[in-house]
């Protein structure tokens, strides 16, 4: 698929599967999980993100 001494890998899970969990939806946002590979460092990553679609809403304290 790909030779060299540098080669990057990187998926991300669309739906849940054995590897990776799909896209998982939330109020105001969703959360995404990816895997990272690496031949220069030797490692494999997974990759946990929460994608925040609105803005947090504050309150204020006095």
């Amino acid at each position: 698929l790909a030779s060299g001494e540098t080669v990057l890998f990187a998926a991300c899970g669309i739906t849940p599967g054995t590897l990776m969990e799909g896209v998982r939806f939330f109020q105001g946002g969703a959360r995404t999980q990816s895997l990272v590979i690496s031949s220069q460092s030797k490692t494999a990553r997974f990759v946990d993100t929460v994608h925040m679609f609105e803005q947090p809403k504050y309150i204020q304290l006095s």
